[in-house]
C-alpha cells in the first residue's frame, strides 16, 4: 500500500507542479490584487488523499483520514483536522478535472455511451433535504425513483473513460452537454435511451454515427456484423459503472456541500482512469490549458 501511495504522489505532484505554475500565472493576470496562500496541505497532497481513499477500500473519507493521521503520518506530517480539510477539498475541483483531461482516453472510432443515477439521498427524504435543495431534481431509472443528478460516460472499447458529464437528473440522455462529445468521431454505441433523429443529426455533424438497438415496435435495422457484435458488447460501460459504484465510492449520500459532491465524482473517476497507467509519465504536461 506505502509503495502504491508514493507512486500516486509522485504522479500527482509531477502534475501539480506544471499545473500550479500555469493556473497562478493565468489568476493573476485576469483577476486584481490577487492572493496566493499557502496553506497547511499542499495541493498534491489534497489530491492524492483524495484519489488514494478511492483505491483504499475505505468506504468512508473520514475513516480513511483517520488512518492516515495515525499509520501514514511520515508521508503527510502536516495533516490538519478532517473538518479543515473538508474545507480544503473545494480548491481541488479544477485541478482534479484538469488531470481528468490529462489521462483519460483519446477516441479510436469505437466508442460506448450511457449514464447512471447519483442519488443523493432516500427517495423519501425528498422534501428535507437541503445540502442539494433546489439542484438536483428527481426521475426514475431501472431501479426505480432517485433523487440527485445523472453521470454520461463515453468510454472506449477497453473501459477507458474518454469524456463524462453531470446533468440534472430529470435531463434526457439526448440532450446532455456538447462538452461530452468534444472528442467524438466513428460509431458511437448506446442503448434504446438514445434513439431519436434529432439526436443523430446531431452527431452527424460532430461526424460520429449512433448505433442503438431498436424498439419493438419499431421496423428492424441491418446492422454490419462488427456494428451487432460491438453493440453486443455494450456491457462495457455498465462495468465501468459499477466498479466506480462498488469500488471507488463514486456513489453515497453524505456530502456537506455541491462544490464537496463533484469533488469526489472527480477524484472517483481520475482512480478509476490512473488504472489504465501502467507508465505514470507526464508527457502531456508541457500542453496543460494551452490552447
Amino acid at each position: 500500500m506505502e509503495e502504491e501511495l508514493t507512486e500516486v504522489f509522485v504522479f500527482v505532484d509531477d502534475f501539480c507542479n506544471a499545473f500550479e505554475s500555469q493556473w497562478n500565472r493565468l489568476r493573476i493576470s485576469s483577476e486584481v490584487n490577487v492572493r496566493i496562500r499557502r496553506t497547511e496541505l499542499c495541493l498534491s497532497e489534497l489530491m492524492t488523499i483524495l484519489i488514494f481513499f478511492h483505491k483504499s477500500g475505505f468506504k468512508s473519507l473520514k475513516k480513511f483520514y483517520s488512518f492516515l493521521t495515525k499509520s501514514h503520518k511520515k508521508e503527510f506530517p502536516n495533516l490538519v483536522s478532517y473538518n479543515r480539510f473538508v474545507e480544503l477539498e473545494k480548491s481541488c475541483a479544477i485541478p482534479l478535472l484538469c488531470l481528468f483531461f490529462m489521462i483519460s482516453a483519446p477516441c479510436d472510432g469505437q466508442s460506448y455511451i450511457d449514464s447512471t443515477a447519483l442519488p443523493v439521498c432516500h427517495i423519501k427524504r425528498e422534501l428535507s433535504h437541503k445540502t442539494f435543495s433546489g439542484i438536483a431534481t428527481k426521475s426514475k431509472s431501472t431501479m426505480g425513483w432517485f433523487f440527485g443528478f445523472k453521470l454520461h460516460m463515453i468510454v472506449n472499447k477497453y473501459g477507458h473513460p474518454i469524456s463524462f458529464s453531470l446533468t440534472k437528473a430529470n435531463v434526457d440522455d439526448r440532450k446532455a452537454p456538447d462538452d461530452l462529445f468534444s472528442k467524438m468521431f466513428g460509431k458511437l454505441y448506446g442503448d434504446k435511451g438514445y434513439l431519436g433523429k434529432v439526436f443523430f443529426d446531431r452527431l452527424k455533424e460532430k461526424s460520429t454515427y449512433v448505433v442503438t438497438s431498436v424498439r419493438k415496435n419499431m421496423k428492424p435495422q441491418i446492422l454490419t456484423e462488427d456494428d451487432s457484435q460491438n453493440l453486443n458488447k455494450r456491457s462495457i460501460i455498465e462495468s465501468v459503472f459499477n466498479v466506480l459504484k462498488k469500488n471507488l465510492n463514486l456513489d453515497h449520500t453524505r456530502h456537506r456541500s455541491p462544490v464537496n459532491f463533484v469533488v469526489n465524482i472527480f477524484s472517483s473517476v481520475c482512480a478509476y482512469c490512473l488504472r489504465f497507467l501502467t507508465n505514470f509519465s507526464m508527457l502531456k504536461v508541457d500542453n496543460l490549458l494551452n490552447p
